[in-house]
Protein backbone atom coordinates (compact mmCIF):
# COMPACT_ATOMS: atom_id res chain seq x y z
CA UNK A 1 0.00 0.00 0.00
CA UNK A 2 1.18 3.72 -0.80
CA UNK A 3 0.44 6.77 0.44
CA UNK A 4 1.35 10.33 -0.19
CA UNK A 5 1.94 12.43 2.60
CA UNK A 6 0.86 16.59 1.30
CA UNK A 7 2.87 18.90 3.29
CA UNK A 8 1.45 22.27 4.13
CA UNK A 9 2.20 25.39 2.03
CA UNK A 10 5.28 27.02 3.01
CA UNK A 11 6.89 23.81 4.74
CA UNK A 12 8.63 21.04 3.24
CA UNK A 13 8.48 17.18 3.64
CA UNK A 14 9.90 15.73 6.53
CA UNK A 15 10.40 12.41 7.46
CA UNK A 16 10.38 11.70 10.78
CA UNK A 17 7.22 13.54 10.92
CA UNK A 18 4.34 12.39 13.44
CA UNK A 19 1.98 11.20 10.65
CA UNK A 20 4.55 9.60 8.29
CA UNK A 21 5.83 7.66 10.77
CA UNK A 22 1.94 6.49 11.90
CA UNK A 23 1.54 5.42 7.84
CA UNK A 24 4.72 3.70 8.07
CA UNK A 25 3.73 1.83 10.74
CA UNK A 26 0.64 0.89 9.94
CA UNK A 27 2.45 -0.70 6.50
CA UNK A 28 1.97 2.58 3.78
CA UNK A 29 5.07 3.42 1.64
CA UNK A 30 5.08 7.06 2.26
CA UNK A 31 5.64 9.13 -0.86
CA UNK A 32 6.76 12.57 0.51
CA UNK A 33 7.17 15.22 -2.77
CA UNK A 34 9.08 18.47 -1.15
CA UNK A 35 5.73 20.41 -3.19
CA UNK A 36 6.43 24.04 -5.33
CA UNK A 37 4.83 27.00 -3.04
CA UNK A 38 2.34 27.00 -6.11
CA UNK A 39 -0.63 25.43 -5.66
CA UNK A 40 -0.86 24.77 -9.41
CA UNK A 41 2.27 23.56 -9.71
CA UNK A 42 2.05 21.51 -6.50
CA UNK A 43 -1.01 19.90 -8.18
CA UNK A 44 0.38 19.37 -11.03
CA UNK A 45 3.58 17.08 -9.62
CA UNK A 46 1.10 15.51 -7.55
CA UNK A 47 -0.90 14.68 -10.46
CA UNK A 48 2.30 13.68 -12.14
CA UNK A 49 3.26 11.24 -9.19
CA UNK A 50 -0.40 9.50 -8.64
CA UNK A 51 -0.29 8.85 -12.62
CA UNK A 52 2.90 7.36 -12.83
CA UNK A 53 1.73 4.62 -9.84
CA UNK A 54 0.47 1.09 -11.18
CA UNK A 55 -1.49 1.07 -7.51
CA UNK A 56 -4.18 3.20 -5.60
CA UNK A 57 -2.83 5.71 -3.32
CA UNK A 58 -4.01 7.33 -0.01
CA UNK A 59 -3.72 10.79 -0.18
CA UNK A 60 -2.91 12.31 3.27
CA UNK A 61 -2.33 16.06 4.35
CA UNK A 62 -1.93 18.74 6.71
CA UNK A 63 -3.30 22.59 5.96
CA UNK A 64 -2.63 23.97 2.77
CA UNK A 65 -3.25 27.29 3.93
CA UNK A 66 -1.72 30.13 2.61
CA UNK A 67 -0.65 32.81 3.88
CA UNK A 68 -3.16 35.09 6.45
Amino acid sequence: MKAIYIHGFNSAASFGNEKITALEAAGYTVICPDLPGSPLAAIALLDHIIQGEPDDIVLVGTSLEIGR
